[in-house]
């Protein structure tokens, strides 16, 4: 079988699309062909690929959200001209894709759960209606999970389509409280697949690492506290200023704060990432930006080394993910599968982790004295770090590669394969 992945963005450090490339390996696995198609791909994506640039919400032609929601109400596509006019080129490349390509069925990665580049969103509901290309749509966010599109004009057009109601189309959610409320809210039934370990994020200290915190200046003396994520408001990285803060002082030594992702607009000037920086200035607290040389695998540019988010872990002391809300979180198993202790906040869904064993210092609110002492006891009691050892183990049993395998085989036996009929 001729399977696509296709999403706004591929081959990169952001979750949809770490869980993509963990989906294309299993597929690869199960004997079947991964083409990709994206609107931008972060690195090389070392197989069939295609770019369709209007799928990519940074794209500088790409009708944004925001300026859809700022129009007069009520919304309808086919009186919003540049909508209309981008969704039936990316409709008409799509379709082209897919016949050129032989494709015999999709995977649609979380561009019809947050329709965040509507017209991207409006072109696929369109295909899965009018074709009968069997459809997989995996969806890692909602937008009733976002206030500004739960309350917005659009929304009676967003419960309509997306995602799209028909009894052909495999839904699936990746925990439990998405899979609740898709059938409270739209009589939809999917199937639940968590996301599963990366055994590439499991770090280790090696000759090509070695020189790992060398080459971003940070002391070998220093604590490294690691937050694995990108530079946005949501995740709440002032707290991980202030924990490595209130660590330093109480244990007098050095810690340094490494964030791997980039920031929400892909520069430095990024408002909310100047605030982190300001914010890390006033506390003494050095943050190094790692997103310009870590991603996702091992490599070598024109300046030098790439490392992966796995040196990352080897390197680190302590992850930090104190996120307000997570479609998953996959730095929780990250950092457990790497015998770390982790600080998050307790974000809806991650009760499916705890729910299993899983322990860490929780932040309910903001953060504690109780949240720091437990840190520092993880940082330097033995006996209080026995559960690093026990977080693991449960990752191995519950959030393993073989999970996926034998879940995703299930759905794609209930796909039915037919040959692309346009409309």
């Amino acid at each position: 079988m001729r399977i696509a992945i296709v999403s706004a963005r591929l081959v990169s450090i952001d979750g949809v699309s770490v869980e993509a490339e963990k989906w294309r390996a299993t597929f690869h696995r199960l004997g079947h062909e991964v083409v990709l198609c994206a609107g931008t791909f972060g690195g090389d994506p070392h197989g069939p690929h295609v770019r369709i640039p209007a799928l990519d919400l940074a794209g500088p032609e790409v009708v944004k959200l925001p300026d859809i929601l700022a129009r007069a109400a009520p919304f309808d596509p086919d009186q919003e001209e540049e909508v209309r006019e981008q969704a039936n080129r990316i409709k008409a490349a799509l379709l082209s894709f897919i016949e050129r390509e032989r494709i015999d069925l999709v995977d649609v990665e979380n561009l019809i759960s947050l329709p965040l580049n509507l017209a991207a969103g409006i072109a696929l509901v369109e295909i899965i209606h009018e074709t009968e290309i069997p459809f997989i749509c995996r969806h890692h966010d909602f937008y009733w999970e976002r206030e500004e599109l739960a309350n917005s004009r659009l929304r009676a057009y967003l419960d309509k389509n997306f995602p799209p109601h028909d009894d052909e189309t495999i839904h699936v959610v990746i925990n439990r409280r998405a899979q609740r409320e898709l059938r409270l809210r739209h009589g939809i039934l999917s199937t639940r697949i968590p996301n599963v370990l990366d055994p590439a994020m499991v770090g280790t200290q090696d000759e090509f690492n070695a020189d790992f915190r060398e080459s971003f200046g940070i002391p070998e003396d220093a604590l490294l506290f690691l937050q694995p994520s990108r530079i946005i408001e949501r995740k709440c990285i002032e707290d991980s200023v202030r924990l490595a803060a209130a660590v330093r002082k109480r244990l007098k030594r050095p810690v340094w704060l490494l964030i791997t992702g980039p920031p929400g607009n892909g520069r430095e000037d990024d408002p909310y990432c100047q605030r982190i920086l300001r914010l890390a200035e006033e506390l003494s607290v050095p943050v190094v930006l790692g997103w310009r040389r870590i991603f996702i695998r091992r490599g070598r540019d024109e300046e030098g080394k790439i490392y992966s988010i796995a040196d990352a872990y080897a390197h680190a002391d302590l992850v930090t993910f104190p996120s307000r809300i997570e479609g998953f979180g996959n730095p929780v198993i990250e950092a457990a599968a790497n015998h770390l202790p982790l600080l998050v906040r307790h974000y809806p869904v991650l009760d499916d982790m705890l729910d299993k064993g899983l322990k860490f210092v929780l932040l309910e609110d903001g953060l504690t004295n109780q949240a720091v002492n437990q840190v520092v006891s993880l940082l330097t009691d033995r006996a209080a770090r026995r559960v690093l050892s026990e977080n693991a183990a449960l990752v191995q049993k519950y959030f393993s590669p073989l999970t996926l395998e034998i879940l995703l085989s299930e759905v794609l036996e209930r796909a039915e394969v037919a040959p692309l009929k346009p409309p």
